[in-house]
């Protein structure tokens, strides 16, 4: 019956032998999977952050790309088309000279050429519209200019 013991006590020294090595394995596996995960979520917010600086950067590229030029360029033409006829009907000149007394005074009061055309054509409206006599006064100015251009030009 000693023997018989001392076999079973043995065999339990190496299950027990076994056992430890066991968990010794998976703690070492653990701890891996652990690692893989912390660094796997530092990947993500890395990658998100990329992310977010990619987008802003879009919102720049685009805005300077020459696509987006153009379609600002296409918005603000009727505008400035609409502009370009109110001085045409008000000084009797040609598109030419009309574009280029916007594109002078524009340069001279420091302002877009299709923010001062919106003025001139929302100053085209009755007042009680606009509420605002600034928008009048510029077409005023460019009406004038236009007429001093127009006799220099004639030689008057």
């Amino acid at each position: 019956m000693d023997g018989r013991l001392d076999n079973l006590y043995a065999a339990a020294r190496i299950a027990r032998s076994q056992a430890q090595q066991s968990v010794r394995r998976s703690e070492r596996v653990l701890r891996e999977c652990q690692s893989a995960r912390r660094e796997h979520q530092q990947t993500c917010a890395q990658v998100e952050r990329l992310r977010e600086l990619w987008l802003s950067g879009q919102r720049d590229r685009l805005r300077y790309s020459p696509y987006a030029r153009l379609q600002a360029r296409l918005a603000s033409m009727p505008v400035i088309e609409q502009a370009k006829g109110i001085l045409m009907a008000q000084c009797g000149c040609s598109a030419e000279q009309a574009f280029d007394a916007l594109r002078h005074v524009s340069q001279r009061e420091n302002i877009r050429v299709r923010d001062l055309a919106a003025r001139i054509v929302s100053g085209t409206a009755p007042p009680s519209e606009t509420g605002d006599s600034g928008p009048a006064r510029q077409a005023e100015r460019m009406t004038a200019l236009l007429t001093r251009q127009r006799r220099a030009s004639a030689g008057c």
